[in-house]
């Protein structure tokens, strides 16, 4: 191999290698998960939740799903067990005009999870984001009341709603690391290890709690038309340490229900599911295909580029030193038409090939009638619309004329 073709292929196969090893290290940092929020179901650490949404669909008859999309744009089918962990206040208090999605998956039957979610603090900073656009606009805003009545709730929007109805404070204790006990009539279990110093301080009374410890209570319960809400004062029971550690599947089974469907919302996270072609591809695992298709443009490229035919010495000792490479008149007609030459010059290219290959021809008596003869077959070839064309045929024509006037190449 002479050294700039090896120098060539060293070059390839070290950026092949740079480019296959950074891919493993994305790879490799992903599947960990911590570049994920915690909590979220894509984390594989302690810190996350995967190992609840791998459980989850294994189960027989359960499929998890996760959503990335803004919940004006998701569908969440009506069987179904949504999962909101560490929500913030942009999914708590929408600002779009409009009936609010979340609650109409409710309302049709859907279960909602949240966890660690200060519905104070979410609503404030929801209420100041008001105000300033009241100030914006130059129009005063009046702050709704706490002690709203549930029969004015048809004329309150989407947000008041979350604030009066679904109005629960998340303060801090101490730190609980025994039980919490159940305290409502609903088939749970009667106790679970609650690991967290966070608990419910104030909430409406819709409410009704579920368990509580020593601080206070750590679960509320709520019912929404046919579906229903569960709020957890923390993620810990969720999380993938807690079910390596103080795994409590009978709590974890009551907190899913009878639902078929598990969906993980990262939406709220901040993940958003990209779109476009490599997407797809990923999507329908046509990595393969690509790398083929590649592998066979560079092949054609090279092909075209470089000739695989070794060049041949003339045996004939007469023409020493000079080069014929091997091949048919076919070879020579494919090399002639890959000059881009355009398909309405071509005769005339040929006549003019010919004419400076064979300037013996040009003695003959019968050469500037042949010669007149063709250029009057080109001209009215060059006359005729491009779809009536026949090169074919006016080649044969010159070839017949060229015969005619005994005039051959020898």
């Amino acid at each position: 191999m002479k050294p700039r073709y090896a120098i060539a292929l060293l070059i390839v196969v070290c950026v092949a290698g740079m480019v296959f090893g950074l891919a493993r290290l994305l790879h490799w940092r992903l599947e960990r998960g911590d570049v994920y929020p915690p909590s979220s179901s894509l984390r594989l650490d302690p810190l996350g939740a995967r190992a609840l949404a791998e459980s989850l669909d294994a189960l027989p008859g359960v499929t998890m799903d996760r959503n990335y999309r803004h919940w004006r744009r998701a569908e969440f089918p009506d069987d179904a067990t949504l999962y909101v962990l560490r929500a913030n206040s942009e999914f708590l208090f929408d600002r779009h005009e409009g009936p609010n999605p979340l609650l109409d998956f409710m309302a049709r039957g859907g279960r909602v999870v949240i966890t660690q979610v200060d519905f104070d603090a979410a609503y404030r900073r929801w209420l100041e984001e008001q105000e300033e656009d009241a100030e914006e606009q130059g129009e005063d805003l009046e702050e709704p009341a706490e002690d709203v009545e549930e029969t004015d709730s048809e004329d309150e929007s989407e947000s008041k709603e979350f604030l009066v109805k679904w109005e629960a404070d998340l303060d801090e204790g101490d730190f609980s690391g025994d039980t919490a006990d159940l305290v409502a009539d609903l088939n749970a279990p009667g106790s679970v290890s609650w690991k967290g110093d966070d608990f419910f301080s104030a909430y409406h009374e819709d409410w009704e709690v579920v368990y509580e410890n020593k601080n206070g209570p750590v679960v509320l319960w709520q019912a929404y038309g046919e579906g229903e809400v569960i709020l957890l004062a923390s993620s810990y029971l969720l999380s993938n340490e807690a079910l390596m550690l103080d795994r409590e599947s009978g709590f974890l089974n009551w907190l899913h229900g009878d639902s078929t469907h598990a969906i993980f919302d990262e939406w709220h996270f901040g993940l958003h599911e990209p779109s476009g072609v490599m997407i797809l591809m990923k999507r329908y695992r046509l990595g393969g295909l690509a790398l083929g298709l590649a592998l066979l443009t560079a092949l054609f490229v090279w092909r075209n580029m470089y000739s695989l035919t070794p060049v041949r010495e003339s045996e004939n000792h007469m023409s020493a030193g000079v080069v014929r490479l091997s091949g048919s008149s076919h070879t020579g007609l494919r090399n002639l038409l890959k000059r881009s030459i355009a398909p309405a010059d071509l005769l005339a290219v040929c006549v003019e090939r010919f004419t400076k290959l064979a300037p013996q021809m040009q003695k003959k008596s019968g050469w500037q009638e042949a010669m007149a003869e063709i250029c009057t077959e080109l001209n009215a070839y060059k006359e005729t619309p491009p779809r009536k064309r026949r090169p074919v045929k006016t080649y044969r024509t010159i070839a017949a004329i060229l015969t005619k006037h005994h005039i051959h190449l020898r």
